[in-house]
């Protein structure tokens, strides 16, 4: 068992985990509760099950649950072993067949995590030269108009080099023969997961046509607030307004092939399921005034993801 990353941070990523321990644990989970969550998390590479024979990569959690007065009532853990939590947590890039073994997924997503890489196309981020998905992060100007930012290689990951007060744009691409589905998170943090209204189903991704790319210019909080994409510091960023102490300062979009019928499904899917539809950090600019329309598709696997982090001139 070797642990890769520790952080005093519990991001929203791996909420949905910690809101089933505490619900084993006799707890009610609501937005408004009167207790507070501490903690850190720890990438393992371990196996996920009793019954498995080969690693995964695993968040193990250690959480302390107190109190509004800053008592320590109790201290629990738990494991995370969804799929792409320790990919987004991790910044990761890469590619992941859809007809290989669980084992030879899981080999490659604790390879992406040890040995980041990416690769860099100009201002496009691809997992490897062959992948049809990419990530391109633009600013938008003064004038309104969109300037891609270069990417350069540090330590194995694409970074873009930001401005306290840019407006970011992140652009989608889709350079497959089908249409797919992107899950955007912002430091972890879904671009939908500050969302009010009562309609919206969480979670919700965003379809990309086939050749086409998509610019998602901001959050999704009602169909009368899309604040943009802001740099800021990270008191006034989304991230400190989850809980977060610190920023992973990472974009992540996590691709899966799509269909409205059947007929269009990738012949190579063969397992579906439905779905509705102190640094710096990204916060809340102005308004875009963007409308959106939900739909329903049914979502495969997720296939790739591509991650870009950024940070301010050294």
């Amino acid at each position: 068992m070797t642990s890769h990353h520790q952080s005093h941070v519990i991001g929203p990523a791996i909420a949905h985990g910690l809101t089933r321990a505490l619900t084993t644990l006799g707890f009610k989970v609501t937005e408004d509760g009167p207790l507070q969550l501490t903690g850190k998390f720890t990438l393992l590479d371990e196996p996920a099950s009793p019954n498995d024979t080969f690693n995964s990569s695993v968040l193990a959690i250690s959480v302390t649950l107190g109190d509004d007065m800053g008592r320590d009532l109790q201290v629990f853990s738990t494991r995370i072993t969804e799929a792409t939590a320790p990919l987004i947590i991790s910044g990761a890039t890469a590619s992941f067949p859809i007809l290989t073994s669980l084992e030879n997924r899981q080999r490659i997503s604790i390879d992406a995590v040890q040995q980041p890489s990416a690769q860099i196309e100009e201002q496009k981020t691809r997992s490897d030269e062959n992948s049809p998905f990419a990530l391109e992060v633009l600013r938008r100007k003064g004038d309104g108009t969109l300037e891609s930012l270069n990417p350069v290689a540090e330590e194995g990951r694409s970074t873009v080099i930001v401005a306290n007060d840019d407006t970011l744009v992140f652009r989608l691409h889709n350079e497959a023969p089908f249409e797919c589905a992107v899950r955007l998170t912002i430091d972890g943090i879904d671009w939908d997961g500050f969302a009010a209204d009562k309609d919206w189903v969480a979670g919700t991704m965003h379809i990309v046509k086939p050749n086409e790319f998509l610019d998602v210019t901001s959050w999704y909080v009602s169909a009368n607030d899309t604040p943009t994409f802001k740099v800021t510091s990270f008191p006034q960023g989304a991230a400190a307004l989850k809980g977060q102490t610190s920023s992973i300062r990472t974009i992540s979009a996590v691709f899966h092939a799509c269909w409205e019928k059947d007929e269009q499904r990738p012949e190579d899917e063969f397992e579906t399921r439905s779905i509705d539809g102190n640094s710096e950090a990204i916060g809340f600019g102005a308004s875009d005034e963007k409308s959106f329309q939900q739909v329903q598709r049914t979502v495969g696997r997720f296939r790739n993801i591509v991650s870009v982090r950024y940070r301010t001139e050294k």
